[in-house]
């Protein structure tokens, strides 16, 4: 299972404010309009926080406030928003969709047989190369 969404916030929080370009939890605190005490709470993922109090700290760093909540999130390629129907087909896009509802067990499960599927094929794709048969 993934990391708890309040942890990931105070990583991301503490790499933004501790990075090179990085300011303290006080000027934050004061360009969100947030107390500081606020600030160092959801930084050390002591607290949840407000989802008005996440855009206005998002705001601070110029993003959007679910970057902010995106694991390991990094300052110089922060995540960006794809339209992945864009990118796959239907077929591809429903395989994505139903797997991401999936429990962990089930994940793995899965990725071995998808594994197992690959090998098999890539395989039988050598078995025929060297036999000089072709497989439609």
């Amino acid at each position: 299972m993934g990391k708890n969404v309040v942890h990931v916030l105070a990583e991301n929080l503490s790499r933004l404010c501790d990075g090179p370009k990085g300011m303290s939890i006080l000027e934050v605190g004061r360009r969100a309009q947030i107390g500081k005490s606020t600030i160092d709470r959801i930084k050390k993922g002591e607290t949840a926080v407000r989802i008005n109090n996440l855009e206005d700290v998002a705001q601070v760093f110029g993003l959007e406030a679910w970057q902010l909540l995106y694991p390991n999130l990094s300052r110089i390629h922060p995540p960006t928003e794809v339209d992945i129907k864009q990118d796959f087909s239907e077929e591809e896009y429903l395989l994505i969709k139903l797997y991401g509802d999936l429990g962990q067990p089930e994940k793995e499960y899965i990725l071995s047989k998808a594994k197992q599927l690959a090998d098999e094929k890539d395989n039988g794709a050598a078995n025929n190369k060297s036999t000089g048969r072709t497989v439609a």
